[in-house]
């Protein structure tokens, strides 16, 4: 009976073991098509709309249209596709109690950790820079930034609302669950920074990054993207509102362009003081131990879980390759 018992458990690991690597090189498959999507979709889609255009150039709208679209559509029907049966399977973990507030908590805490990653970034650069004559790192809207209020209605609609709710599915939902299966230690720090990735960008790449690993926190304790689609459209909508709506309301009239010059400086006044209050709200959430992930792989510790991810030929080549847009 023990021997059975023995060769039964071997075999068990065996193929809980190759169901992993199997998940891994499918995670790592979805990395490189993310980057390839990004590269060739915008044209895809810009071909399909001359096909519908009156020889006309693109509007503004138009093209935030065509960028949402080419972002998100064809990686959440993929991504639906590649791993139906892993969240079909997944069983949501009911044993995680979130203290009153805890999701607020923890967004303050991402953004001040997000905002001091930035800087960091941008401080190796500006020592790069120094000694190399490598430039300065490149805004990522620097070539949508809104005009007036019509683009900055277009350009509020596709950032605070469209991103948020596709961007939260895709990472938080698609790819955070299936990972989980690996712990969800590791699943938050993988889905984080895949997502920091996603941007292409050295501008958005640390902040996106870190944020994201604590939407994924938040959505692992919540077993919900509710909060966390609801956390990132108020991000985007204090970051945008701040740094965009001024400037685009300067020939809107009288009193729009007071209302929209005072909900701007609001907006800024609330990115200054969440600074301060994220490092409360960080202590809070040590205290309450809300970073305490458990573990759900039963054949293998968390180090083991997480090492046995990453060192997977197609998650080394799929972070390899999510690289090269930061780059040219």
């Amino acid at each position: 009976m023990n021997e059975n018992q023995n060769s039964f458990d071997i075999q068990y690991f065996k193929e809980e073991k190759m169901n992993f690597r199997r998940f891994a090189a499918k995670f790592g498959l979805a990395m490189i098509i993310l980057v390839l999507n990004s590269r060739f979709s915008p044209y895809l889609f810009v071909f399909i709309a001359s096909l519908f255009a009156t020889g006309e150039t693109l509007s503004y709208s138009g093209i935030m249209i065509l960028n949402e679209f080419s972002a998100y559509l064809l990686p959440l029907i993929i991504f639906f596709c590649m791993f139906r049966e892993e969240c079909r399977a997944f069983v949501p973990d009911r044993s995680y109690k979130p203290f009153k507030g805890e999701a607020l908590f923890m967004f303050t805490s991402g953004m001040t950790v997000g905002v001091l990653g930035t800087l960091l970034t941008y401080a190796i650069n500006s020592v790069i820079d120094f000694f190399f004559g490598t430039g300065e790192i490149e805004e990522a809207f620097a070539g949508m930034k809104p005009q007036n209020m019509g683009e900055f209605a277009i350009f509020a609609f596709c950032i605070c609302i469209v991103a948020p709710i596709a961007e939260e599915y895709l990472f938080r939902s698609l790819l955070l669950k299936p990972l989980r299966a690996y712990g969800d230690f590791t699943a938050a720090i993988v889905s984080g920074l895949v997502f920091g990735l996603y941007h292409g960008n050295f501008d958005q790449l640390a902040y996106a990054s870190l944020l994201g690993i604590f939407f994924s926190v938040i959505a692992i304790r919540y077993n919900s993207i509710i909060p966390t689609t609801i956390l990132h459209a108020a991000n985007n909508i204090i970051v945008t509102c701040g740094s965009d709506l001024a400037t685009a309301s300067e020939k809107a009239p009288q009193a729009i362009k007071a209302f929209c010059l005072d909900f701007s400086a609001v907006c800024s006044f609330i990115s200054t003081i969440l600074l301060p209050f994220g490092f409360i709200s960080l202590i809070i959430c040590i205290v309450k131990k809300s970073f305490t992930l458990h573990h759900n792989n039963p054949i293998m510790s968390q180090k083991e879980a997480f090492l046995e991810f990453v060192k997977t030929p197609l998650i080394i080549a799929g972070t390899v390759i999510m690289f090269i847009p930061f780059f040219f």
